[in-house]
């Protein structure tokens, strides 16, 4: 049989197209909100589709239908949990916590709630299935890197680390979202048609060069992963002519994109940072694994202030106001008990994409193994309003949490 890495799209693709307008208004909202979000600089355009599209059709489609099947998911209802410990966490912070501040963070609760619940509907229904889905995701990205790479040229700004538009605008979040983005978006495509291989293939080229100019490491690796894959995906589905074509189109597209820098200059630039001190802060933070072991500092506590921070200065110099670690972060600002669950949620779902994977079903694993690998250095918050983590972890962990779910349910 050969290679499929989405073989239940390949099976019946038309079946998974919006049947009603609220799920149309979810879908276009959702990449209309990605588009904006990266491609340009005005916050309050890509939140507008978040506020006046998801939220409505979301709350329409759950009471109209969904909502009883989402409360079924456990691994849905761990997230929530885990959303809700992490908020209650300020009312044990222990810096005072005063109206506006609690305010703020009940509002950035429910926005995240609301949005990872969207993303989850949008699995459920097979939304990320469509090509609507991919060709624009796919679209968003490949203008976001030429933008960002235009305007680090046109600005004469290398050596020094890349940014974007918009969300991209911040260092360290910047290549985790392009390299996420662009997994997710090949679960609208058809990886057995050349036109959706070449499509994959030039924009990977671009992702691959925006991340070597931002010089992020743990994005890198999951560009690198995504290389060999996308060779043999190629390899098994394009015949010989077609292959060379495509193989000497990427080889042109990526030799223009590496003539623009000294690649030794970046890879020296990535290698003198070294860890950053990483590992340094991770054996400070679970140093003092007595003072957030059992309920957490709470979110509202600035680390930097606690015996966490004072140790982590104390072996690298330094103050830092988080352990540079999702799961680390979790565990500090909610517990055992929040960290229980978000290691619950990402055990259930390596589980289920494994056993997806056994019928030839790779694409869960891959965005998995690419959400893993691009939250073990830098990511904390989970609790925000529309921004970056949006993008980078509630998008895909929506997405599989969705769609794993009604695998599952369509299984039995």
């Amino acid at each position: 049989m050969p290679f499929s890495l989405n073989a239940e799209i390949q099976k019946n693709h038309t079946s998974f197209y919006p049947k009603n307008k609220a799920q149309l208004t979810l879908q276009w909202s959702f990449l209309l909100f990605i588009l904006f979000s990266i491609t340009q600089e005005n916050d309050d355009i890509f939140r507008a589709f978040y506020f006046v599209g998801i939220i409505p059709s979301t709350i329409y489609i759950l009471i109209n239908d969904h909502l009883y099947k989402m409360a079924k998911s456990r691994v849905f209802l761990a997230n929530i949990l885990l959303l809700s410990v992490l908020y209650s966490s300020i009312y044990w912070s222990t810096a005072p916590i005063n109206t506006y501040e609690t305010i703020r963070y009940t509002r950035w609760f429910i926005e995240t709630t609301i949005f990872f619940t969207a993303i989850t509907c949008y699995a459920r229904l097979g939304l990320h299935k469509t090509t609507t889905h991919g060709y624009l995701i796919q679209a968003s990205i490949i203008l976001s890197t030429i933008i960002s790479i235009t305007t680090y040229i046109t600005n004469s700004e290398f050596p020094a680390r890349m940014t974007g538009p918009g969300l991209l605008d911040d260092i360290i979040p910047g290549s985790s979202i392009i390299i996420v983005l662009w997994v997710i978006s090949l679960t609208g495509l058809n990886l057995k048609d050349r036109k959706d291989i070449f499509l994959s293939s030039t924009s990977l080229i671009l992702v691959t060069a925006y991340i070597l100019l931002n010089q992020s490491r743990a994005p890198l690796g999951m560009a690198a992963l995504a290389w060999p894959i996308m060779i043999f995906i190629a390899s098994k589905n394009l015949k010989t002519k077609t292959l060379a074509i495509t193989i000497t189109s990427t080889t042109i597209i990526a030799l223009i994109v590496l003539s623009i820098s000294d690649l030794s200059i970046v890879i020296h630039k990535m290698n003198e940072r070294g860890m950053s001190y990483r590992p340094a802060i991770w054996e400070a933070t679970l140093a003092n694994y007595n003072e957030f072991f059992w309920h957490g500092i709470g979110i509202g506590t600035p680390m930097s202030e606690t015996k966490i921070g004072y140790a982590i200065k104390e072996s690298i110099g330094v103050r830092h106001n988080h352990p540079h670690n999702l799961f680390l972060s979790v565990w500090v600002h909610g517990g055992i008990f929040a960290f229980g669950l978000i290691t619950l949620t990402f055990l259930t779902l390596t589980y289920r994409a494994i056993i997806r994977a056994k019928n030839k079903d790779y694409i869960h694993l891959w965005i998995l193994t690419t959400l893993i690998g691009v939250c073990m250095t830098d990511p904390y918050k989970l609790i925000g309003s529309p921004q970056e983590v949006y993008l980078f972890f509630w998008t895909p962990l929506g997405i599989l949490c969705g769609s794993l779910t009604r695998t599952q349910r369509l299984s039995r």
